[in-house]
């Protein structure tokens, strides 16, 4: 399914409901609760073919997808360290993605290395 598909839906898509409920908390997470200040680095950790970019460089905010699969900006190695800085983001995310991890405390673990401190709260 193509980013702009997960993102808007078609009438005949088996999984219309969910994916305009996930795009609605997307929008609602980011224009209610986190309000991100421009210019700040979202991570998208296991971003697939990032189907919510958008939403976040509409906010301003510099777009980092993640995952062990191309087409990411960085690519991931499960067990090994995710090649960014330590704290090199303002907001980590993740959709869709925890179903499919076997090592939940080592990506877990790496989500909060990435995150700065005080990070993912409104600005």
């Amino acid at each position: 399914m193509s980013p702009s598909n997960r993102l808007n839906p078609g009438w005949l898509d088996h999984a219309r409901m969910p994916l305009m409920q996930l795009r609605r908390a997307v929008d609602t997470a980011l224009n209610d609760w986190i309000q991100p200040a421009p210019g700040g680095t979202v991570v998208d950790v296991g971003s697939g073919d990032s189907p919510y970019r958008s939403l976040f460089e509409a906010k301003g905010l510099k777009y980092i997808a993640c995952d062990i699969d191309e087409p990411a900006d960085v690519l991931i190695r499960p067990g090994e360290p995710i090649p960014l800085p330590d704290q090199s983001a303002d907001l980590v995310v993740s959709f869709q993605v925890l179903e499919h991890v076997w090592e939940l405390e080592w990506y877990l673990g790496e989500c909060r290395r990435l995150l700065k401190p005080g990070g993912g709260g409104s600005s």
